[in-house]
């Protein structure tokens, strides 16, 4: 590995470390470069802005790893339940595994100023679109093979990509910088099984007249 690339992620680690526990608002360049040792300016040379650091920080910890292994941990051929509980379980391990930076992204995007960075915009959303479009595909495989009614088929994916978006990441405990109730909701929510949750929206809670 030449020097320049070492250095390069020498940035990125430490990077990671200052966005974990400052955030992303309130970590600056200058902390970064003071990190590694080195100038601001010559930071600026490796990354011309905060938001560019941290988006590549996403196309490597979140975006390479997900877009591959949310493809392989899925048996398109399983009923839609085993489906949706594979699906279900990568999300939490990448979740957990890169917490910071995929619970983070979308918050993040709405900071002053990143809105208007396109190319960081274009990687927040290849995650977010990812996530709704595997759901999507696979109430779509339940209805083809009879499994659901095609009446659900357009809304029970936004219903499933809203519990990815809260259940999983309070389940897996990473969810930085929330309030105090919301810490509490994240431990009650620790002991409710994936399973349970996918039956829920796959049944409903109304109790069946025979």
């Amino acid at each position: 590995m030449r020097d320049k690339d070492k250095k390069r992620q020498l940035i990125l680690d430490a990077a990671i470390g200052l966005f974990m526990e400052k955030g992303f608002a309130n970590t600056k360049m200058i902390d970064i470069a003071n990190a590694v040792n080195m100038g601001k300016s010559t930071l600026y040379g490796y990354f011309e802005s905060k938001e560019l650091l941290f988006c590549q920080l996403i196309e490597e910890k979140v975006l390479e790893g997900y877009a591959t292994g949310v493809v392989t941990s899925i048996d398109p051929s399983a009923p839609v339940r085993n489906q949706l509980i594979q699906m279900a379980e990568f999300d939490l391990a990448a979740i957990q595994g890169a917490g910071y930076f995929f619970n983070a992204a979308e918050e993040i995007s709405k900071i002053s100023g990143i809105s208007q960075n396109e190319e960081f915009m274009r990687r927040v959303h290849d995650i977010l679109s990812l996530r709704f479009n595997t759901l999507s595909d696979i109430i779509k495989r339940g209805v083809a093979n009879g499994e659901l009614k095609e009446a659900g088929a357009v809304a029970m994916p936004i219903m499933l990509n809203g519990i990815f978006n809260f259940f999983l990441p309070a389940k897996g405990g990473v969810m930085p910088g929330i309030p105090e109730m919301e810490r509490l909701l994240c431990a009650s929510i620790a002991s409710i099984q994936v399973a349970d949750v996918i039956d829920l929206v796959l049944e409903g809670i109304a109790r069946k007249v025979e």
